[in-house]
């Protein structure tokens, strides 16, 4: 973590464990295997709705409410800097140059 970015750290952790479902689905659909694709994105989606669901029973028995202006973990995410943009938006491409890639 070259910029010491919490926020990153975050995103790995909750992206991580999806990120094998999302890969299959990937070369699935590069494969054009039809019924692989789906399996894989279902699982992605039922990840997905896992992680919301967690966070929402976990939200709503917080013993005290949290002060969203003087939060630095709150406010670090919810204003991104344009190096973090950038960054998020070379995924896809990194994702798209690994696939092309001979093994």
């Amino acid at each position: 973590m070259i910029e010491d970015s919490t926020a990153t750290v975050i995103g790995a952790m909750i992206i991580a464990p999806l990120m094998t479902p999302i890969l299959a689905t990937t070369a699935a659909l590069m494969m054009g295997n039809g019924s692989r694709a789906w399996r894989s994105l279902l699982l992605v989606a039922a990840g997905t709705l896992g992680v919301i669901i967690v966070a929402a029973i976990l939200g709503s028995v917080a013993i005290h409410a949290v002060d969203f202006d003087t939060n630095s973990q709150i406010t670090a995410r919810i204003s991104p800097r344009l190096l973090d943009l950038i960054r998020k938006s070379l995924n896809p491409m990194g994702a798209m140059r690994m696939s092309l890639t001979a093994p």
